[in-house]
């Protein structure tokens, strides 16, 4: 399993769910728990182990604000795949 920040590449191999917590981090930024799961429409123990596996794979990091963790995602500033590299996968 790979781990460390994430590569654009690393997306497409991802679970969905996984990917699709990723991409949504991504577009509107950091975020808790309770709204990740309103707006990617999973139940809040299904997003805390997605949560739970990407901060494993040190694809995300958070901070506490009040009571509640707001998630991130931590993307490589350089990318580990090559454009030949994603070509290849198709």
């Amino acid at each position: 399993m790979p781990s460390g920040e994430l590569d654009p590449g690393d997306l497409l191999g991802l679970p969905d769910k996984h990917r699709k917590l990723i991409v949504w981090l991504a577009r509107y930024g950091p975020a808790s728990a309770a709204t990740l799961a309103g707006e990617l429409g999973l139940s809040p123990d299904e997003v805390h182990g997605i949560l739970r596996v990407l901060l494993e794979q040190e694809y995300i990091s958070y901070k506490s604000e009040s009571a509640d963790r707001v998630y991130n995602v931590r993307f490589r500033s350089k990318p580990r795949h090559s454009a030949n590299d994603l070509l290849n996968l198709f």
